[in-house]
């Protein structure tokens, strides 16, 4: 996998600082490698074609909700999901597995046959040998994946804490602070932000995206962790774009200006589009627009 850019990495390293990101997934525990290396044994030992009526139906469900387990558990770490999606990604492989039995039962059957065929006499076990094998393989893979990624975030978190902040550009500022209307839940906490909001400097020449640290003692804001309610919308070259704030751990984080959703009846090519972006907006160019139920821009 390629390493992204560290900025893009900040939310999962401040993440990390919490004792989130850093938590083995069940797939890197021994204990896990234990018990599926365990499971995928004991149903390789089964011939699935000697058993009929119940037994048969009990040997499906647990093959299902095994399978459904491992992929849950086996998420890649570079994909930081939540508890649900994980558990939604096993029960679709869970009822894949179930709703594909008879496929695999006849596979199984197969490949037992050959391993007969070529004078192997307990075919069961050589099956249940490689598939531990198979086990043991993925849980040292897994381990690997998730050392690979908690030095990638390390080596963010070192570039974070080094990182170069300097006041925020003016015109940042502006926005900014055009973005933060009277009367949205949360407002006053983050203008006193402003008092010690700094800006990672990521470099010369223009980005869509600007970087915040603020001082630990500003008060927060709730929910922490949002989508501002409150978008910058502005339009160059026929195109609409709109400037959108960012609020992670109830702390000013990042603001970006990117092609708008909605194009008001045009639709240009957002490639083209985002080669119109050299600048950030001015205040007179912005068309604040509220977020409510109904939303009326």
């Amino acid at each position: 996998m390629t390493t992204p850019r560290w900025t893009a990495l900040t939310p999962l390293v401040r993440e990390r600082r919490f004792g989130v990101i850093d938590r083995p997934r069940l797939a890197e525990h021994p204990a896990f490698a234990a018990a599926s290396t365990a499971a995928v044994v004991g149903l390789s030992l089964i011939d699935p074609r000697r058993l009929d009526g119940a037994a048969r139906a009990a040997y499906r469900l647990a093959t299902a909700a095994f399978t459904g387990g491992y992929v849950a558990a086996t998420v890649p770490a570079d994909l930081p999901v939540a508890t649900e999606t994980r558990a939604a990604v096993g029960t679709a492989a869970g009822g894949l597995a179930l709703g594909l039995a008879d496929q695999f039962e006849r596979l199984d059957g197969r490949i037992s046959d050959w391993l007969t065929q070529r004078g192997v006499n307990r075919p069961r076990w050589v099956m249940a040998g490689l598939g531990a094998v198979g086990a043991l393989a993925g849980y040292a893979w897994d381990r690997a994946e998730g050392r690979r990624w908690l030095s990638v975030l390390e080596a963010a978190g070192d570039a974070e804490t080094g990182m170069d902040l300097r006041p925020v550009a003016p015109e940042v500022r502006a926005v900014l602070e055009a973005l933060l209307v009277d009367g949205v839940p949360g407002v006053e906490a983050l203008r006193r932000q402003l008092d010690s909001v700094r800006e990672q400097w990521q470099g010369e020449g223009f980005s869509p995206d600007a970087w915040f640290e603020v001082h630990e003692d500003a008060p927060r804001i709730a929910p922490r962790t949002q989508v501002w309610p409150v978008a910058g919308l502005v339009q160059w070259g026929g195109a609409w774009f709109e400037a959108r704030l960012q609020v992670h751990q109830g702390r000013l984080e990042s603001l970006s200006l990117t092609v708008a959703d909605d194009q008001r009846g045009g639709e240009p090519g957002e490639a083209a589009a985002s080669g119109l972006l050299d600048r950030w907006p001015r205040v007179e160019e912005l068309e604040i627009a509220v977020e409510t139920p109904d939303p009326v821009r």
